[in-house]
């Protein structure tokens, strides 16, 4: 979405990221990671991607988490976790 060139161009990547984030939110069991309470290399790789997928929600209130709140709590988990070691 950051690299759009046009609004026709945004609004297609952005149908698609809300397609995927549904797809995770019906398989994502999490409590509150993705293999439990252990955080895993699979959290690291969400968490590089999904951080700066929260910046541009927020910045520019795209909503694209609000209808998927397993997704959301699951982000919310391994972005504000703080250092990823």
């Amino acid at each position: 979405m950051m690299w759009s060139q046009n609004q026709e161009e945004f609004d297609l990547k952005k149908a698609d990221t809300v397609s995927k984030l549904a797809a995770l939110d019906k398989y994502l069991k999490f409590n509150p990671y993705f293999e439990g309470d252990k955080f895993s290399l699979v959290d690291a790789c969400l968490a590089s991607a999904f951080k700066p997928l929260t910046f541009i929600d927020n910045k520019f209130t795209l909503e694209i988490f609000d209808l998927h709140k397993n997704v959301a709590t699951y982000v919310e988990n391994v972005v504000t976790r703080g250092a990823l070691t």
